[in-house]
Order: structure tokens, then C-alpha cells, then sequence
């Protein structure tokens, strides 16, 4: 009986650490340091039904990603860089830049998106795709519907400064 009595108040006595009724004395522990604000990291996460903010492309899209995004895709963005960068059609081009390279078959890093590779526009000619729109003042001086290796299924175009 004695032995019976015992194990039932252990029991107990385990229960209410467990429910959490009693918490064991503990010294204050130094603060977490602060995660860095949005601005300083180079690559954030967000899911489609959000408008990307400006200034951020979007560089992968997860169309698998159903238990973090719902019915939506999970895209992780990047901000614009001054350099050439792959993006996700899922963005817009921004202004100032063009395609340069368009890949429909990167279904591993664009998910449902075309790959494109991205450049500023630069120089007095340039090649493009036809994703992008013929920028204001530059006139297509030649046209590729076979250059698919490069541009996908898009025409690729030799442009020129006017």
C-alpha cells in the first residue's frame, strides 16, 4: 500500500512539472541578439498573395510549398542588384532592364515561372528577348525566332541605341 501511495504522489509530482503548475528557479539568461531588419538581408521569403514590394524581384518560386503558403506559391525574393541577376517571370521586369535569357525549363527554381537572366541596359546594342517590351529609344534591328537556346520561347532580338 505504502509503495502504491508513493508512486502516486511522484506522480502527481510529476504531472504539475509537466502541466507546468511549478517552474524550477532559474537565473535570467542574457537576450537573443537581434535577428537583422529586413533591409540588411539579402534574401527574405514571402507567399503570392502578397504584391512583391518594390525594389525586390522574385529569384525562386515553390508552388509546392501548400503547408506554409496555402493554396499560393512561396517565393523568395531578392533585392535588385546593379548587377545581371536570374529572376522569376513572376515579377515584372523592372524599368531599365531587359531579358537577356529565358529558360522555361527551370521548373526546379521558377516552379510554374520562366527563368530569365536580367541585365541593365547598357552600351548601343544589345541582345534581348521579346519578354521584355523594346525599350524607349531603341529600335530592333534584327530578329531570331530559332535562337530558343537562348531565349526560350521567346524571339530573340540584337537592339540598337537610337
Amino acid at each position: 500500500m505504502r509503495s502504491l501511495i508513493t508512486r502516486f504522489v511522484i506522480g502527481c509530482i510529476v504531472c504539475v512539472f509537466i502541466v507546468g503548475g511549478i517552474t524550477p528557479k532559474t537565473t535570467a539568461a542574457a537576450p537573443a541578439p537581434a535577428l537583422p531588419s529586413a533591409s540588411l538581408m539579402n534574401v527574405q521569403q514571402m507567399c503570392s498573395s502578397s504584391p512583391v514590394p518594390t525594389g525586390w524581384v522574385v529569384t525562386y518560386a515553390n508552388s509546392w510549398a501548400a503547408s506554409q503558403c496555402g493554396p499560393f506559391v512561396l517565393y523568395t525574393i531578392t533585392p535588385l542588384s546593379g548587377s545581371t541577376m536570374q529572376i522569376c517571370s513572376a515579377t515584372p521586369v523592372p524599368a531599365g532592364w531587359v531579358v537577356t535569357y529565358a529558360n522555361s525549363w527551370a521548373a526546379s527554381q521558377c516552379g510554374p515561372f520562366v527563368l530569365y537572366t536580367i541585365t541593365p541596359l547598357s552600351g548601343s546594342t544589345m541582345q534581348i528577348c521579346s519578354a521584355t517590351p523594346v525599350p524607349a529609344g531603341w529600335v530592333v534591328t534584327y530578329a531570331n525566332s530559332w535562337a530558343a537556346s537562348q531565349c526560350g520561347p521567346f524571339v530573340l532580338y540584337t537592339i540598337n541605341r537610337l
